[in-house]
């Protein structure tokens, strides 16, 4: 009894045990865990920055001075400012050394004198845990200055005058009067923009240092102050809370590179962080509000990555990177890319199309319908744009009536306006509605009131949502061995340039194909030039050229996930000098005298003609009834081959080569160094129709040795007019006109 007593209390301390456990578990992960990550994030917020001026799409004369400012305010200290101007870090401002411990507010200002063209320009903030904050971008423009002069621009001390400033500089007081008409000859304010010649070096101003400036186009900014956006922490997962609370915010991404290709943009960008759950890829399109466009997994370890995705439209835009995690994210520098064309099929998405399918009307007698819509709460634009035009309640509008803006920063799309209609116009009351990010799909929307309904549609002006691939090198993996690349060849030298455009690149890897999903080729400039299954172990390419140049090629081994091996080392191969070669074009004939004692004056004939062309070592011999031969009647369906009329070549059957007309009667040698001749002859004959077997008669016979210097083949290009008269021995006398055309060049699909 006393053990079975023993036994209960033992397992009720054991049960209330296990419960007091579970319920102390749920209490840390359902309270204090919460509470202990919402406080470590709070504590690990990036600080926050505010551009004061330069505002969007302000624009300064050329040599003149932009100004601008910020300020940033943080949690922790702040250690350092930085001014970033056209993808560089312009300028660094410091705290005092007495306040870097303790300044948790930090003002800054410079001046950039302007060049012409667009430029991009946003602060970036560092406290001392190595917080990051940042702008967005803002674009100012330089304009030329009127008449074309060129000045520079020194900034006044407090009290100096225009003399003041000339004598410095060893000039005239004069010239600066002129350049600055209206600072009069007293002492200036301080900071004051002076104008001063090229140059001038001046001592008594402070000389304001160039900038260098990209010149593309500026789409229309909106006007108003650029602020970073707020830190906005995501919600809380419990299965981050461990892994959180025992973390830290990741390290920012750096030395972040942005390149365009037509219908592509590729960023490379280097990973500090160990513990970031993804990289978020943003985009500005420059004078509108920044937006996320991605989320890329994140890569094991630290070093180089890479994200591709689709070019957006025509424009100017800044990109940048950050690490997320759980407690936070950071982001990178800044980089502009120009996008200069307009012909993707499928950019990525930078706006959204607003379409009003159809007003219904649901209260009232209303015809001719139109309204008035603020978006984002601009100023308000009419439906349809025309005054002329309405809206009949219920008819479908196609695709009319449509309204393309930039993607809202905040990810929600907010509509108001009124609609009026007939008679009248009378008001039909107002409507307002705001459509979240998720509902920008082209599904059916509704706005209204109990009078009237609104349908319409929202969707991305481009692809949306836009999908990269993100890819790393893993130093884990085997890196390949390029062995040789080998071109295809062949006897007949116009097929030997063609294949010699076909090389087979064959490397080594010592790997296991089950550890890969394939291997990446690279080609010269293009690291991505082609892909090979993971199993081959040689690849076939088709260059541009087939001689004359050098082309150099690496392999590497691409696992899932993104991870690659470092490429190979760069194998170059050189192809072989390109050949010269000449191409005779037969073109036409004209037998301008004939006897065969038929008739007196000029006899008809039943004409064979031969034709063919010759090098050293590349012979084309036309005689009938030879393998490479090209005779052909001119006498087609027995119709004889009149005096005094031309003939093309072209128009007539040949023995062999050609069963039908049409084709050309060409040519093509190859021209060599050591004689650098080529060699041409035709020969007509007449054949005795009467008599059986045919009899063929030599009416005449030419050929013609066409010699040059061997680097004067290329381009020539020259049509001879040759006149074949009677063949020795022959049995009939005539003579024959025949054009004929002959051009150099060099080996086809050479560079």
């Amino acid at each position: 009894m006393k053990n079975r007593r023993s036994c209960i209390a033992a397992v009720v301390l054991v049960g209330g045990g296990f419960v007091l456990l579970l319920l102390g578990s749920l209490y840390y992960y359902l309270v204090m865990a919460p509470a202990m990550l919402a406080q470590k994030r709070l504590a690990a917020s990036a600080p926050s920055i505010i551009v004061h001026a330069p505002l969007q799409g302000d624009s300064i004369p050329e040599g003149g001075l932009l100004s601008t400012s910020a300020t940033a305010t943080g949690r922790n200290p702040i250690s350092r400012i930085e001014l970033w101007w056209d993808g560089e870090r312009y300028q660094e401002q410091t705290p005092d050394p007495s306040l870097k411990d303790s300044l948790t507010t930090f003002h800054a200002e410079s001046s950039i004198k302007m060049t012409a063209g667009t430029h991009m320009l946003y602060w970036r903030a560092v406290d001392n845990s190595g917080l990051v904050a940042q702008s967005p971008s803002i674009a100012v423009v330089g304009t030329p200055r009127l008449g074309g002069a060129e000045t520079d621009v020194v900034v006044a001390e407090e009290g100096q005058s225009l003399q003041d400033i000339a004598e410095s500089m060893g000039g005239e007081p004069d010239v600066l009067g002129e350049l600055n008409p209206g600072l009069g000859t007293g002492g200036l304010l301080g900071g004051t923009e002076v104008n001063v010649p090229p140059s001038g070096g001046a001592t008594g101003g402070q000389q304001v240092p160039q900038a260098n400036a990209p010149s593309p186009p500026l789409q229309e900014p909106p006007e108003g102050s650029v602020t970073l956006l707020p830190f906005n922490p995501s919600p809380i997962d419990f299965g981050d809370l461990i892994p959180a609370l025992l973390g830290n915010v990741p390290a920012a991404p750096s030395n972040l590179q942005a390149g365009f290709e037509p219908c592509k943009i590729r960023l490379t960008w280097l990973d500090n962080a160990t513990n970031e759950e993804s990289f978020d890829i943003w985009l500005q399109p420059i004078g509108s509000a920044p937006f996320k466009i991605s989320s890329a997994r994140s890569r094991p370890g630290t070093g180089d990555a890479t994200f591709e995705f689709p070019a957006p439209r025509f424009g100017i835009y800044a990109l940048w990177v950050e690490a997320v995690n759980a407690l936070g994210r950071q982001a990178s520098e800044m980089q502009g890319v120009f996008v200069d064309v307009d012909s993707c099929a499928q950019p990525s998405a930078t706006q959204l199309e607003i379409q009003v399918m159809s007003i219904s009307v649901t209260g009232g007698a209303w015809s001719d319908l139109y309204c008035f819509v603020s978006i984002e709460g601009a100023t308000e634009r009419r439906v349809p744009e025309d005054d002329s035009q309405f809206i009949q309640p219920g008819a479908l509008l196609g695709g009319t009536n449509v309204i393309v803006i930039d993607i809202p920063a905040d990810g929600e799309l907010s509509l108001s306006g009124d609609c009026w209609g007939w008679p009248g116009p009378a008001s039909m009351g107002t409507f307002g509605t705001a459509v979240p990010s998720e509902q920008w799909d082209g599904r059916p929307l509704h706005t209204g009131n109990t009078g009237y309904d609104i349908d319409f549609r929202v969707r991305p002006f481009g692809s949306a949502p836009v999908e990269g691939i993100l890819t790393y090198t893993d130093s884990g993996l085997l890196v390949p061995t390029v062995l040789s690349v080998e071109a295809q060849t062949a006897a007949d030298p116009l097929e030997r340039s063609r294949l010699a455009r076909n090389v087979t690149l064959t490397w080594h890897w010592n790997g296991s194909p089950q550890t890969i999903t394939n291997f990446v080729i690279g080609m010269d400039e293009a690291p991505e030039f082609k892909w090979a299954n993971q199993a081959d172990r040689t690849a076939s390419i088709v260059l541009p050229s087939s001689c004359g140049n050098a082309y150099k090629f690496a392999v590497a081994a691409v696992a899932p996930g993104g991870a690659r091996s470092a490429y190979s080392t760069w194998y170059e191969y050189m192809q072989p000098p390109c050949d010269m070669y000449a191409q005779v074009d037969f073109l036409t004939f004209k037998l301008t005298s004939h006897d065969d004692g038929e008739a007196a004056g000029c006899d008809t004939a039943e004409l064979i003609f031969e034709i063919g062309v010759s090098s050293a070592n590349s012979v084309h011999r036309e005689w009938q009834g030879e393998g490479a031969a090209k005779g052909g009647y001119a006498f087609p369906y027995g119709t004889s081959t009149s005096c005094n009329q031309s003939y093309h070549f072209t128009q007539f059957p040949l023995f062999v080569g050609r069963s039908a007309p049409g084709q050309p009667d060409s040519f093509t040698v190859l021209v060599e160094p050591s004689t650098s001749t080529v060699h041409t002859y035709t020969r007509f004959q007449d054949m005795d129709t009467f008599i059986v077997p045919w009899d063929y008669d030599v009416i005449c016979s030419y050929a013609k040795d066409i010699h040059l210097p061997y680097e004067q083949w290329p381009g020539y290009d020259q049509t001879f007019s040759e006149t074949c008269r009677e063949a020795s021995g022959g049995e009939r006398d005539g003579t024959v006109q025949v054009n004929y055309r002959v051009r150099g060049f060099r080996t086809p699909y050479g560079p």
